[in-house]
């Protein structure tokens, strides 16, 4: 996102909008939505559920010819109604009938969704495993005003070159690792700017020691040092 010097100071840790957005936003919501009372606190999940669909409103500004474009804004073709439903298992409501995008990056509102479900599964293979798991993570230093394409394309190129290497193959048969489930993950700061992240799930025999466990961090970190 660009520097804008007109910002707005948003409660409950939105993120400083451009008053350009915040301009857009109040035009579409006509005249008599000017003027408002003060906020009131909100419980942590629902000020997170507005937070991600104000942001799929900048989104689908900013984006205007992808799909989060339309994403719970048109109906489904073919279908006359558009219907309410409610869920007592979350106590929350939803609109039925409605497209979605689906698109894990471009939209905030589906991607807590998708992620929620993915997380799910990934807990119950978890649990149903006769593995131990460990989590790695690999990050890069970043600094604000790093472009993120240069920052993600220098981690993932690592991150490829690492697990080239024979010393990763080594690593790999010497400690019997099944597989690995990996997720990458891409946040921002106003101090460091963008810091792309990955997440990996490694499956190991359950009878691997703690020691051991130290030898294989030890080796991941080195030659991801490389």
């Amino acid at each position: 996102m660009s520097d804008h010097t007109t910002v707005l100071e948003h409660r409950d840790g939105f993120e400083q909008l451009p008053l350009e957005f915040v301009s857009a936003a109040l035009d579409a919501l006509g005249n008599t939505a000017r003027i408002v009372s003060a906020p009131q606190p909100l419980p942590p999940t629902q000020g997170a559920r507005i937070q991600r669909f104000f942001l799929q409103s900048i989104a689908r500004f900013l984006m205007p010819h992808e799909r989060v474009s339309e994403c719970l804004r048109s109906p489904v073709p073919m279908r006359a109604t558009v219907d309410v439903m409610y869920s007592p298992d979350v106590k929350a409501a939803h609109y039925k009938g409605l497209k979605v995008c689906s698109s894990v990056w471009l939209c905030p509102v589906c991607a807590a969704k998708i992620t929620e479900r993915r997380r799910v599964d990934l807990q119950a293979a978890i649990d149903a495993s006769p593995y131990r798991v460990i989590m790695l993570t690999y990050t890069l230093k970043h600094r604000a005003g790093l472009p993120l394409q240069l920052t993600l394309d220098g981690l993932m190129n690592a991150y490829r070159s690492m697990r080239g290497t024979r010393a990763w193959v080594r690593l790999t048969e010497r400690f019997k690792v099944a597989g690995s489930v990996r997720a990458l993950e891409v946040t921002h700061g106003n101090l460091n700017g963008w810091h792309p992240h990955i997440h990996e799930l490694m499956f190991l025999p359950a009878d691997v020691s703690d020691k051991h466990l130290g030898w294989l961090r030890t080796g991941a970190v080195h030659m991801s040092k490389a």
